[in-house]
Parts: structure tokens; sequence; C-alpha cells
């Protein structure tokens, strides 16, 4: 029954009501004794009635009268059978939002994101979850403050062992009378995929929560809905999110965000309130006392002129390494908003000059891991995105997608495929396998193979029907030309280190990249070697790459910038000045990963709100899964992993987040930092004992102990190989590093402590790689590629016997048992698998093998570095692996650039 004005409740006088809801009736009040004005909400009687409810919410309503966050109502106590809380004045979010369609402006929505993030992290920390955060439970003053009301209600309602699942008792606003009218009230719509299915809650649920109130934000309509409860509910569990009713505006980062929080497997969701806060903090290029400021734009809301001038105000980024990334469209002509690490639009567009138009972000298909990093290539009209993606099955296939249509559809016929290229008419898509190159019709039909190759990292096809490809194969590497009907490829007279070629404009002249020793240029070549090869570009060391578009731009790296540059196809010359893409901020840009069509460019910037790698670099985190594959916890939060190694005892991991080395702590999580210099630090292993790192550095091998007061030493004069593993007497190191000369092969090299160089071990024309001594040190365990795939071996130390095959359908990445029982290895379709050799040493051959699980893992990295290792128990293992993929920022019109540069 409604409380009449002047009812005291203690010290507490009823004024007017606020509002009811299924978590009970909401009065404005005088505190009396305080002389302050409070909300009281007092319970329903179906919680009244009920002592035991009321024991656990005096409880629940304890801790959370704990909260103190400025974006948190406060709550200031019980007083009979009802909650005194703070009064906060102003709209509900809600209520907002019903008044600006279709959506919140950027610079409205954002800061009000912000603030919800905050307070979210804020309770996280303190163990309380919301649990029923939608926009009716947050308030927006006049001066901009948020308010998120309701904390942990959900939970202090429910019965003692609930976790509020679905149903009328347990959802707050759904009353018994709404639910008997089939009436949505909100809530359902907000739900986790978990908590609509009646399962635990954790933090997890209000991320899920909080990306669809930012959806809802952004597009001005609900996420899930539907004409019932029902059907609201199993939107929320079957519907995916319509990522193309966001604003054009919509920076990458942010559509990212919203991708990672509305993961309907928690395991894989964002799972920090501070990651998210983090990122929309870097989108508005704010950070401490700064964030005032920009929440005073909230009070605006509302205004005539609010919607235009949001609309005009680009927004800025804090200094972080370059990306290039997706902003909105002006609403002013031939105002372009570049969402990079600071705003460039006057460096592209000075003079005059017109500036491209950036049109939307690309995100990957629905559950794709490792999309972009194993290949990506749009159709030479431009109409087409073909990407190399696989699924959480560990199936990699090629995907397409209309740029006119929201959705991706796989290709038939393309199991394996990575590094995807084009036929110039755009009618069919090129991939490669592990042993074949085949095309296949982008309109559908049966994939056919063009040639068997290995090694292959890029091809080229033009209007002629004929591809060129770089292989990199021991005295066999070089660039080869090959007809697309099929034919055995033949090798082009070209000298030296070369690999990446591209047809010019016309198919009778293409570019390549040259290295010799230190020197790396894009070069330009007739077909029929009518003219020697002439430099075209010098291109930086660390990045020998370049991508060449349909219409004869080149875009490469120059100093660390994004640089395009128009040749001329029959002079094979630069023609006009290069035009920077970007801005030299932060860490410079180590690479990219684009494609191009006539007048497009579609590149994987990288663009997230965490530390160090490389823009492009995969995001993942380092995981530990018992032998069946089950996750029983995360080392770390999503970053840029490279390489990581447990210590001998298996209480640390030395990591390599950025260009330093870390340890992580396996029981606390806490980092410290080992190396602090100019350099970049890769390849770290421990030393037997736990009390040293070895590691290479500027091409030098060093050794530093753990003590925090010892200095590094060099062991190893550059250049020299990547050490990765040490033996357990102490004594030797296995490096690995490729021959030296025109050769590209990998070999293993075994180094004796104390000795000036390291010697060859397994060095062949083949690949080998991944080397672990046996605890015994009598064996060394590697792979090689002799077979035409990666396959385990184990080869005596003192070389006295052949290597002895233990793998079967291929493997990677050999890890000892401590006693030196067991071998484990990933295949190629991401099966750990476990070896018996507890007979090994007297019958020479392996025993049985044991398939322990499959589990996706990332991918890139697994191609450089192990992705996993093994605990000193041998039943668990920390693996890195991939975080949803980033999406592609699409730019149209960039020839725009170079339009008045000719």
């Amino acid at each position: 029954m409604p409380l009449p004005a002047g009812t005291r409740l203690g010290a507490y006088e009823i004024l007017t009501p606020l509002g009811v809801g299924g978590m009970g009736e909401v009065y404005r009040a005088t505190d009396t004794r305080l002389d302050r004005a409070v909300a009281i909400k007092v319970l329903p009687d179906l919680f009244a009635r009920d002592p035991d409810r009321l024991a656990r919410f005096d409880r629940e309503a304890k801790t959370l009268a704990a909260l103190n966050h400025p974006n948190i109502a406060q709550i200031y106590g019980l007083e009979a059978g009802a909650l005194v809380m703070e009064l906060v004045e102003g709209p509900t979010l809600q209520e907002l939002m019903a008044t600006a369609t279709p959506g919140l402006p950027l610079d409205q929505a954002l800061p009000i994101a912000r603030q919800i993030a905050d307070a979210l992290e804020c309770a996280h920390e303190a163990g309380i979850v919301h649990r029923d955060l939608k926009p009716a439970n947050i308030k927006v003053r006049d001066d901009g403050t948020v308010k998120v009301l309701d904390f942990g209600l959900a939970k202090a309602l429910s019965p003692e062992g609930t976790s509020a699942p679905p149903d009328v008792m347990n959802s707050p606003t759904l009353t018994n009378r709404a639910t008997a009218l089939g009436v949505i009230l909100g809530t359902a719509a907000y739900m986790s995929p978990e908590q609509a299915k009646g399962k635990p809650v954790d933090r997890r649920t209000d991320v899920w929560a909080f990306g669809v109130v930012l959806y809802e934000m952004l597009t001005g309509r609900r996420l899930f809905d539907g004409e019932d409860i029902s059907d609201t509910l199993a939107a929320v569990l079957t519907r995916e999110p319509a990522w193309t009713d966001l604003p054009a505006s919509t920076p990458p980062s942010i559509r990212r965000l919203l991708a990672r929080c509305l993961v309907r497997d928690r395991r894989a969701r964002l799972d920090s309130m501070a990651s998210a806060r983090f990122e929309i903090e870097e989108t508005l290029g704010i950070t401490g006392r700064s964030r005032i400021a920009s929440e005073a734009s909230i009070a605006t809301l509302g205004q005539p002129d609010s919607v235009a001038t949001a609309q005009q105000r680009p927004f800025r980024r804090a200094a972080r390494p370059l990306m290039l990334v997706m902003a909105g469209v002006a609403a002013v002509a031939g105002a372009v908003g570049w969402l990079l690490a600071t705003s460039f639009a006057g460096t592209i567009a000075g003079g005059g000059t017109p500036a491209p138009t950036i049109v939307s972000s690309v995100l990957a298909p629905p559950d794709a891991l490792s999309a972009f990093h194993r290949g990506f290539a749009l159709s030479p009209d431009g109409r087409i995105l073909v990407v190399s993606a696989r699924s959480p099955t560990g199936v990699r296939a090629l995907w397409k997608r209309d740029l006119a249509q929201p959705t991706f559809t796989r290709m038939a016929g393309t199991e394996d495929a990575v590094h995807p290229f084009w036929s110039a008419d755009s009618r069919q898509v090129g991939f490669f396998t592990v042993d074949a190159m085949k095309r296949v019709p982008v309109e559908g039909g049966p994939a056919q193979t063009i040639c068997q190759v290995t090694g292959v990292r890029r091809a080229s096809w033009n209007r002629f029907d004929e591809i060129l490809l770089s292989l990199g194969r021991g005295a066999q590497a070089g660039i080869f030309k090959v007809p697309a009907a099929g034919g055995v490829p033949e090798k082009l007279a070209l000298d030296g280190n070369v690999f990446l070629p591209q047809w010019l404009p016309g198919g009778r002249s293409f570019v390549f990249v040259h290295v010799e020793q230190d020197v790396v240029q894009l070069r330009a070549a007739p077909l029929d070697s009518s003219r020697p090869p002439v430099k075209v570009l010098d291109l930086e060391l660390r990045d020998p790459g370049a991508l060449l578009s349909p219409s004869g731009i080149v875009f490469f790296n120059r100093a660390g910038v994004l640089t395009g540059q128009r040749l001329d196809v029959e002079a094979l010359q630069p023609t006009g000045p290069a035009v920077a893409i970007g801005p030299a901020v932060g860490t410079p840009l180590a690479w990219f990963a684009a494609t191009a069509s006539a007048d497009s460019l579609m590149l994987l910037s990288g663009d997230i709100a965490v530390t160090g790698g490389n823009p492009g670099d995969p995001i993942s985190r380092l995981r530990w899964v018992n032998r069946q594959g089950q996750a029983i916890g995360d080392l770390s939060e999503p970053g840029r992993y490279w390489t990581h190694a447990l210590s001998p005892d298996g209480m640390r991991a030395v990591v390599n987040p950025d260009k330093d080395l870390w340890v992580i702590d396996a029981t606390t999580k806490m980092r410290t930092r080992i190396t602090a210099g100019p350099y970049t630090y890769s390849g770290a292993i421990w030393s037997p004992d736990g009390s040293r790192l070895m590691y290479r550095e500027q091409g030098g091998v060093w050794v530093r102990p753990l003590d925090g007061r010892t200095p590094a030493t060099q062991i190893l004069e550059p250049p020299t190989p990547f050490p990765v593993h040490w033996s357990s007497d102490g004594t030797s190191v296995l490096l690995t590093a490729r021959t030296a000369g025109t050769s590209s092969s990998v070999d293993i090299f075994l180094f004796k402590i104390g000795d000036t160089r390291p010697r060859p071990f397994v060095a062949t024309e083949f690949h080998e790689w991944s080397p672990r001594f046996s605890p015994s040190g009598r064996w060394v365990a590697y792979v090689s590629d002799i077979t035409g795939r990666p396959e385990v071996y184990l080869q005596p130390v003192d070389e006295s016997g052949a290597a002895v095959r233990i793998s079967s359908e291929g493997g990677e990445h050999p890890h000892w048992a401590r006693d030196g029982r067991e071998l484990v290895y990933i295949t190629p379709t991401d099966e750990f698998v476990a070896v018996d050799l507890s007979r090994f040493e007297e019958t020479r051959t392996p025993g049985g093998q044991q398939k322990l699980f499959r589990m996706v893992v990332n991918d890139l990295i697994r191609s450089n570095y192990s992705p996993f290792d093994v605990a000193p128990d041998g039943q668990r293992f920390l693996l890195n692996v991939p975080e949803p993929s980033e999406p592609l920022t699409f730019i149209q019109g960039i020839d725009a650039l170079f339009a008045t540069r000719r």
C-alpha cells in the first residue's frame, strides 16, 4: 500500500512518491536528524514477510553501504524494513535517451559510459556485482555526474544461494502483474546469457549489461527486444547484435569494446571494467583530472546545438603507439575525423588536397578467432572482402562478405586456407594450404589446385591469368611465376634474397622486396627481363614490407609512419611526393597488415587499450587449463603476449608483452619489470635454477640475474641465433636462426656456455625449430618440415644416432615432462597430444599417444614462438589464447590524396 505524505519511518518523513518497481516503492523523504533529502525504498511485501530474506538483505546492505564512489548512489542505512539512500536529482538514462533520437551523440554517450564503467569497476573490486544494470538504474545529474543506482540489490533481495535467474521471483524489475500481462519492464533485455539461463553470475554479467546499455546509448535502440519476456530472453541467447545499426561515427575502439563485452561465452568475454574504462578514456583522450571537463559536456544534452557541436568536435587520443583507426564522417563538408594516437587531418589534407573518407570499421565473422592475422584481401573492384578465419573449434577457412551486406559467409572447399589473394577480374580467390596453392570461384564452386608449394608468403594474380609467388626454401628461395590454370612454378632470374612480388597495373611488370645485408629496397622489374630491376623505394629493415594497390599506389613505412607513394608504371619509378597517412607518435608502427582495391585501403591497426606490442599484433591472454582442456584461471588480462615461459618451479612466468621482459608471479599475478632499455628484448628463457634469464638484445645474447642488483652480461656478440632452451645441468643452450646467405631455412644451434660461438646442431635445407633438451640432457626434441609439414623428432645430443620421428599427424612445439617420461606437443589442428616415452631409452621407439584436448591458441604466435608451456607437475598448461579479432579500418577515396600530386 502506498505511503501517504507525512508518514514517519524512524527519523525519516515521507514527502512524495518517486516511483514503483519490482524491487519496491521509492519515495522522496527528509532526514529530520541531518536535515537532508533522501530516497526511501520500501521493500515489497514478498520480501518484508520473509525473515530469512530480510536477514540476508540486512547483511548485504551493510556491504553495499561500504561502497563509496562519486558515481554510485550511496546507501545510508536501513529503517523499518526500508532502505535509505542518497537522493539523486535528474533524469534517468532511460529518460535521457527518450529525448535524444536516434541515440546520444558520442561526446555525450562516452563520458556517461566512462562513469558507469568507473562505478562498476569500484564495485567489482569490493566483490559486489550489480546484476541489474539498465538505463532505468542510471541517473544523470544536471552537472553531468552519473549515478548508478541499486547496486547489488538483485543479490540482496534474492533467496539465499540463488543467482537471480530470470523468473518472476528473482528478477527484481519483473513484477508478478507485469509477467502475467506479458509485459517486459526492462531487466530481461539486459540480462547476460548465463543470467538468462539461471546460471551463477559474476562481474562478467555486469560487463555484458554495460555493453547492452552502451549499444543502446549509441543507437537509440534496445539491443534485445521482443513482444514478451520469452521472446526477449530468446533474443539474448540467440540473436547477434546488429553492428550496422551503430552510427558511422562510432570509433573502432568503441566497436571493439562492444564486441568484447557482448561475447556470449563469458570465458571469452571482457572480464574487467577497468579495461573498458581505460578504452573509453583513451578514445576520449582523457586521464586523471581532465575527466571532469569531459563530463561537463553531458549537461548540454537537449540543447538545440548539441548534436551539431558533437559532430564537429574531433576526438583526441592520448599519445600511444601509432594506430590508424576509423572515426566518423564529419557533419561539416570537408572535415574528416581521424581517431588516431593524435588528430592528424591536417597532415594528409593540408594545402587544399582532398581528404579521403573513412567509411567504417569491419568486424570479423561472428565468433571467429585469429580472423585477420593469416590474411585478408579486398577485391580489386572494392566490393568483397575475403578473410582467413578460425572458428572456435579450430577449423580455418575463407569467409567472404559483400561490403554492402552486414554478414560473412563461409566459402566451401577452403579448409586450412591462409593468405588469400584475388584474380584481377574480382571473380576468383587464390589461397594457400600447408602444401598447395589453390583457387576458388567467389560465387561458389569447387576449389582447384594450381600447384604444390610450401613456404609461401604472398602471391599476386594479373589480368593475363599469371600468378607471381615468393618461395623460401633453401637454395630454391626466390620469386616464381605459374599459370592460374595450373602448372609447375617457373623461377624468375632475380638475384639475392627477394620476396613479396606484386603485379603493377598492366600486368607486364612487377615490384618486389630485395634484401641484401642491412639494405632493404622495393624494386621493380619487367616480366620479360628486358631491363634490369630498378630501385623504387628504400624500406626499413625492421619492416621489409610494402602493399601495392591496383591503381599503382604503394603503401609502406617511413620512420614509423604509414606512407603512400604513387608509381609511374611505364618508367618504373615513383612519381610525385610521398604522402603520410598517419603521424609518428609513441612507439613507431612496426608493421601493418593491409589490403587495397583501386580506390580503397583496408588495414588492421591493432587499436586497443593494452600496453605494448606492435599495431596489428593479435590480442590474447595467458590461460591455465588442465589436462582435459578446462579453463582453471587466467594469469593475465588481455594483451599482446608474444612469448611466455614458466620458471622451472612453475611459480613464475616471463612474458614479452612489449619490447621489455616482465615476470609474473603465478600466485599473486604481480608483475615485475626485468628490462627497461631502449632496445627490444626477446626469446627469454630460464636458467635451470630459476635465478637468471637469457634473452636476445640487439642481435646479441645476454644473461640477467634476477636478484635486482647484478647487471646483465653479454655472452654472445651479434649476430646470434635466438635462445630457445637451457639444459638442466646449465652447461648448454639450444638456439635457432636462419642460415646465413641466400637460404632462408631455419636451423638449430648448440652453444656450450663459455664457448665463443654456437655450432650447428640440426641444419638442412628445410626448417628445424622449437628444440628442447630432455631432463636427462641426452636428447633434443625438435620440429622439422622435411616431410612437407611440421613433425616432432628426437635427436641424441651426442649425435650418435639418427633422429626418431615422434608425431604421426603433424606436430609442433614439443615440451618434456619433468621426469622425461612424456612429451607433449600440439598438432596443426590444435590438438594437444601426450606421447609416452617411459621406455624410449630402451626401445628407441615412442610409446602410445594420448589426445588430451583441442583448443585454439594464438595463431600468429605459434608460427614464431611456443603458444603454451607445461607446469612442472604435468597437470596444467599455460596457453596463449586469442581474444575476439580486432576490426579492420576501411578507408575509401585514397586516390584523392594523390590526385593533385601526379
